[in-house]
């Protein structure tokens, strides 16, 4: 008799393409109906938080032109999504959702750490914004953020580059 072992979840990470509309639109509406369900409901608050996505994708890609989209998937679903832009003095992480069911099982953390990676490669630091009482906060602290200024809305968090004798053993 052989004994099973159990592993983690399969966490990876690809390009979206045009088939990921509908879920970047419900990642988005499931993060943001959290927020405003005491301000509207039913089909007000479907029209808000849709001209909402499309007010945010315009913006996204008019102020971070050549940002790498990317879906996060878990056990081959999409389970989220991470937006990084890279410069050449650092990797500004410029959004980062996961799906309400798939939290605590690691997508953020997978998707951080592959960007980690190269931020150390490079050796450039990463930089997130993330908003007031969100609890992510606590994951990237524990990826090696720190709290580097307050914003409206929210802390910016930093986590430098590896020493590069540490990032040529990673």
């Amino acid at each position: 008799m052989h004994a099973s072992r159990q592993t983690g979840p399969s966490l990876t990470l690809r390009p979206t393409g045009p088939g990921d509309e509908d879920f970047l639109r419900s990642l988005f509406f499931e993060a943001k109906a959290e927020e405003l369900a005491d301000a509207a409901g039913g089909e007000a608050l479907d029209t808000l938080v849709a001209l909402q996505y499309d007010a945010r994708a315009r913006h996204y890609a008019a102020a971070y032109p050549g940002a790498v989209d990317q879906v996060v998937e878990l056990d081959g679903q999409p389970a989220g999504r991470i937006l990084v832009l890279e410069r050449d003095r650092d990797l500004l992480v410029v959004d980062l959702g996961v799906r309400a069911a798939a939290r605590g099982r690691g997508v953020a953390s997978h998707a951080v750490a592959h960007w980690a990676a190269l931020a150390d490669r490079r050796g450039v630091p990463m930089l997130l914004h993330v908003s007031f009482g969100n609890p992510a906060a606590e994951v990237y602290r524990h990826l090696g953020f720190t709290e580097v200024g307050v914003d409206q809305g929210g802390l910016v968090m930093r986590r430098p580059a590896a020493r590069n004798d540490e990032a040529a053993l990673g």
